[in-house]
């Protein structure tokens, strides 16, 4: 089980060739140790960065994630996108 800061990720608007970086904190709240995927819709992959992907929480532990919005080849518009992050919990034999 994870908890977020924040369950929207807005840059607002910004201008074209600048950049905007937004952050949330995801924390573990299960008694074990998991590991967190993120996946960002292919709609706006080509423009945002994760500063982490992929990375171990143990319980307890929280960790700040940044996203930047590289807004230099974007035209003027409204761009929607999706960001899911996941858990899965590590079993050890």
């Amino acid at each position: 089980i994870l908890d977020f800061s924040s369950e929207n990720l807005s840059f607002g608007g910004i201008q074209q060739w600048q950049s905007a970086t937004r952050a949330i904190e995801i924390k573990n709240l299960d008694d074990e140790k998991v590991k967190v995927s993120l996946q960002i819709s292919k709609e706006i992959l080509p423009y945002i960065i994760a500063s982490e992907n992929n990375f171990y929480l143990s319980p307890g532990e929280k960790k700040n994630i940044t996203f930047t919005l590289l807004a230099k080849n974007l035209s003027l518009g409204e761009y929607n996108g999706k960001l899911t992050i996941t858990s899965t919990k590590l079993i050890f034999k």
